[in-house]
């Protein structure tokens, strides 16, 4: 007999937070000489949500739907801090590294059959870094900082990346007698951002700092109904959508003291 209403849908929900990811220095001292902090931090996610409407033969009176949701949110950094004015050496790194590989797929499989439904749903939808309590952080922060009596030297690297794959489909061969509206979408939401911020200083000769920061994106948004397949429907709908977020405004530092502080503490 007919049944009234189908669903099938999967959700994923991560955080990694900052203080979970976060790693700080504030240098080691040898015989008062020379002084060096090195921090890394990371953090990466690879959440799976997958939902799927086998090859069955399926008879409705009311809607199906089939929804797959991924929420990932993350922040990590890695602070250097090798502040001491009496050495003859400091020596601050901070790197800071940011990984999504995250998957979200909700599919119909080939060959499945849907005598009757009302309105037929496939959605998939992802977010990266748009949670409440991390739309203002940044994903990746690097900082080093180094101060000497002769020669600082401070590095910082933060890299954020997403590999993310976000996948509302129908298979081949699907038949559809008989439905009202059939929309298929894929929904991708990222806020991805990396900084990194050097502070040398020296009463010596030599004070040297260097700061790279790069973001890579290179997320799959699909939307696709397969080949072989006959749809009996008032309408069809199929769209992917990517959307990007602005990144958050980041804190300026005007000396060593202020990145100490602010970071550190």
């Amino acid at each position: 007999d007919p049944t009234r209403n189908g669903s099938t849908g999967g959700t994923v929900a991560s955080a990694d937070a900052l203080d979970k990811t976060k790693n700080a220095q504030q240098g080691t001292e040898n015989n008062g000489k020379v002084t060096i902090a090195a921090a890394v931090g990371i953090a990466a996610a690879q959440d799976i949500a997958l939902a799927r409407l086998g090859a069955v033969t399926v008879a409705l009176t009311g809607d199906l739907n089939v929804s797959a949701a991924n929420a990932m949110n993350l922040a990590t950094s890695g602070v250097g801090a090798a502040l001491n004015s009496s050495s003859a050496l400091s020596v601050g790194i901070g790197v800071s590294l940011g990984i999504s590989n995250n998957v979200t797929a909700a599919t119909i499989a080939d060959g499945a059959h849907i005598i009757a439904a009302r309105d037929i749903s496939v959605a998939a939808t992802s977010s990266e870094g748009t949670g409440a309590d991390f739309v203002d952080k940044l994903t990746a922060v690097a900082v080093a900082g180094a101060s000497s009596s002769k020669v600082g030297v401070a590095g910082a690297l933060a890299v954020a990346v997403s590999n993310s794959q976000t996948l509302a489909a129908i298979g081949d061969n699907v038949r559809v007698d008989e439905a009202q509206d059939l929309s298929v979408v894929a929904g991708s939401t990222n806020k991805l951002s990396a900084k990194a911020w050097t502070g040398t200083r020296s009463s010596g000769s030599v004070a040297v700092g260097a700061s790279v920061a790069t973001v890579f994106s290179n997320r799959d948004i699909t939307a696709a109904v397969g080949a072989g397949g006959n749809v009996a429907a008032a309408s069809v709908t199929v769209t992917a959508d990517a959307y990007k977020l602005a990144a958050p405004a980041s804190p300026d530092f005007t000396d060593l003291s202020a990145l100490k502080d602010d970071i550190l503490t």
